[in-house]
């Protein structure tokens, strides 16, 4: 009885092996000196940014944070934040000398039209409608920007929820938050990489930014 049950273990673990072996080679990526290449198919049911692979996305895309772990929540273009009045009020220090693919410096004034771009587009979704003041207003058409999302200089930026939301810096460290700006019609980011070109959803090339 025990060696069927052993049998039955290491079967198991085969197999498993042989789904990481594959899923390796089918969502692998190759390196060289300016490119990365990931083998794998655009997903059609995520509701995320620019639909294309999250993998892409990390690569391409920065955030105010982003994530170590799924628990524990990290700087990216913030290099630090501060929390006041209880927990409702976040102020950002941004990264100095980051710049879009473009060439330009990212200032707060980006982060703060990039932030309402997404929500205003579903992201409210990740977050609700109303956590920040002044968000529901903008998303009905009653403002023209979000209240709570203030420009304190070039690189400081604060935002300020109308209550308590545990997962706040949480819903910002997903990619449904990446900090863009449009050029000539084109999203662009500050992200380590840039996409170079895509081939049907298969093989989509990065390059060094």
């Amino acid at each position: 009885m025990l060696f069927k049950y052993t049998n039955k273990f290491y079967l198991k673990v085969g197999f498993i092996f042989v789904l990481l072996l594959l899923g390796s080679f089918i969502f692998g990526e190759v390196k060289n000196k300016d490119r990365v290449i990931y083998r794998g198919f655009y997903s059609r049911l995520t509701t995320s940014f620019l639909n294309l692979e999250s993998e892409i996305k990390f690569n391409c895309y920065s955030r105010l944070v982003s994530y170590q772990t799924f628990k524990s929540v990290i700087p990216d273009i913030s290099y630090k934040w501060d929390v006041e009045k209880g927990g409702k009020l976040f102020i950002f220090h941004l990264r100095s000398k980051v710049y879009f693919h473009d060439g330009s410096l990212l200032r707060a004034e980006d982060v703060k039209k990039s932030l309402e771009y997404r929500l205003k587009r579903g992201s409210f979704l990740f977050l609700g409608n109303d956590v920040i003041v002044g968000q529901k207003e903008f998303f009905d058409g009653k403002a023209d920007n979000i209240k709570g999302i203030r420009c304190l200089s070039d690189r400081i930026i604060s935002i300020e929820l109308r209550r308590n939301y545990p997962f706040f810096l949480r819903a910002l460290a997903t990619l449904n938050f990446p900090i863009i700006k449009f050029k000539n019609g084109k999203i662009i980011g500050t992200g380590p990489y840039i996409l170079k070109n895509k081939e049907n959803g298969y093989n989509n090339r990065l390059r060094k930014a």
